[in-house]
């Protein structure tokens, strides 16, 4: 099975309520959002950890980008915490 699928699965199975609340799955939704574009034509049995830490590396060394009505504004590093969040993606996140 492919990650893109798995996701798309375990979104539409297990990460709405009533068996995750609410919040934890718009969380689910982000993360998997930029997860899914890197790694969705990957098998999973072909997914590894140390794929999933240079993803995570190259993210880190990415650089925070501000969306403006001007074009784009970027600023330092992102944060660990924010790694797998996408800063240009909406206003709401």
């Amino acid at each position: 099975m492919e990650f893109g699928k798995w996701v798309d699965f375990f979104l539409e199975n297990y990460s709405k309520p009533p068996i995750r609340a609410a919040k934890t799955h718009i969380v689910n939704l982000r993360a998997t959002k930029h997860l899914k574009a890197a790694f969705e034509d990957s098998k999973l049995a072909d997914l590894t950890a140390d794929g999933i830490e240079l993803y995570l590396r190259k993210r880190l060394r990415d650089r925070v980008r501000i969306r403006t009505t001007a074009g784009y504004i970027e600023r330092g590093e992102l944060k660990p915490a924010t790694a797998i969040r996408n800063r240009e993606c909406c206003g709401a996140c």
